[in-house]
């Protein structure tokens, strides 16, 4: 009788919870309109209810934790693919076999996993940064960095906006130099790469290319302002940059330094599923709204609509056998960058580059006594990770 009981308890539950629709968090800002009608669309064509919240790109992270230690996490989130770092933490279900559509390459399933297995399923590839420019301000985009500094004066205003403290923004400068953050799952942050891309970056704000305070502000309302003519940002900017400037936006690669191929980080937008959520009451409908994601017609959607790259190989085809110039730009810009990792190290790489990178914009300490302490610090919180296998 008490099974019975406790069954009927456990099915009146799971019938409520499915009723309550799938809880997805975003933080698609530009493209959030476009989203809102996707979802939607699944809503009318499934009959299954999706409450969607957009969270600040700033705060995502930061809130995704929070959430975790107070045991509210949503069912879905759509987010970078290196977010599955933080499984131990968000607490993700595994990826089924029910997910992994064969049309994805294996290079793009890898930007979703995290040690050796996978936690998410990509939806859109790219997240990399080029530079944009404002075509009724200048005429074209300088091709190396030594371009931007050519006839400056101490004095003249910054012509180029980014988001200057955020470390992804800084990556590009040490892969410039031949390294990554990240080496064999492990730190790789004291490096001969990582001391002059510090130097450099430095220096650029000493000299006024770029205003050290600038936050994601400058590359985005500031340059669609024309406060800037130039700016850093991500193909998820495209969609506000134009509706902003119009055919005056341009786009290109980023420039070389000294005498270096600049590559971006590439990464995938992807769905993770925290809370284990994919073991609980809604698994089938997230299923579904999984599948209607990466299905041929909203994958075609994404390039054609938003100008974004496509997971699935057949819909990326038909991009590029149909790219226009911007998007030759961007396919272009995402063959020349490097994937960014998602080992567990990455998100303790991240935090020590930036503690570091501020005491280094301080004046505190040396490059080459930051890039130390940056590898040291990365070392010791990774080692002491609750979730660390070996302790």
């Amino acid at each position: 009788m008490l099974i019975n009981i406790v069954s009927l308890i456990f099915l009146l539950c799971s019938a409520e919870a499915a009723q309550a629709g799938i809880v997805f968090w975003h933080q698609e800002i530009g493209d959030r309109e476009f989203v809102s009608k996707i979802l939607k669309d699944f809503q009318e064509q499934s009959g299954i209810a999706v409450e969607a919240t957009l969270i600040a790109t700033d705060h995502y992270k930061s809130t995704l934790i929070k959430q975790a230690q107070r045991g509210a996490l949503p069912d879905v989130i759509f987010c970078p693919g290196d977010y599955a770092s933080m499984a131990e933490q968000l607490n993700l279900s595994l990826l089924p076999n029910a997910l992994k559509a064969k049309d994805i390459s294996s290079d793009v399933w890898m930007t979703t996993s995290s040690s050796g297995k996978f936690y998410g399923l990509p939806v859109i590839l790219g997240n990399h940064l080029m530079l944009f420019y404002n075509k009724s301000l200048v005429k074209g985009a300088p091709t190396s960095w030594s371009q931007f500094a050519h006839g400056r004066k101490t004095h003249d205003p910054p012509v180029i906006g980014w988001n200057f403290s955020e470390m992804y923004w800084f990556a590009p400068f040490i892969q410039a130099y031949g390294s990554g953050i990240v080496k064999d799952a492990a730190p790789n942050l004291n490096t001969p790469a990582m001391v002059q891309a510090l130097k450099t970056y430095k220096k650029f704000a000493d000299e006024g290319l770029v205003d050290r305070r600038c936050s994601y502000d400058c590359a985005s309302k500031d340059f669609y302002d024309g406060k800037y003519p130039y700016a850093i940002d991500g193909d998820w900017a495209l969609s506000l940059a134009r509706q902003k400037l119009g055919k005056n936006l341009g786009l290109a690669k980023l420039p070389s330094l000294d005498g270096h191929e600049m590559p971006a980080m590439y990464s995938t937008m992807g769905l993770l599923f925290p809370g284990k959520s994919l073991s609980g009451p809604k698994r089938e409908q997230i299923i579904k709204l999984a599948r209607f994601l990466v299905s041929d017609s909203i994958q075609g959607d994404l390039w054609r609509v938003l100008h974004r790259i496509p997971v699935l190989n057949s819909a990326r085809k038909q991009f590029e056998n149909q790219a226009n110039q911007d998007d030759k730009v961007i396919l272009g810009a995402l063959a020349a960058a490097k994937a960014m990792p998602s080992d567990p190290a990455v998100a303790y790489s991240w935090e020590a580059m930036r503690r570091g990178f501020l005491r280094y914009l301080g004046g505190r300490d040396s490059a080459e006594d930051i890039a130390r302490y940056m590898q040291v610090t990365a070392e010791s919180e990774l080692a002491n990770r609750p979730d660390n296998p070996q302790k």
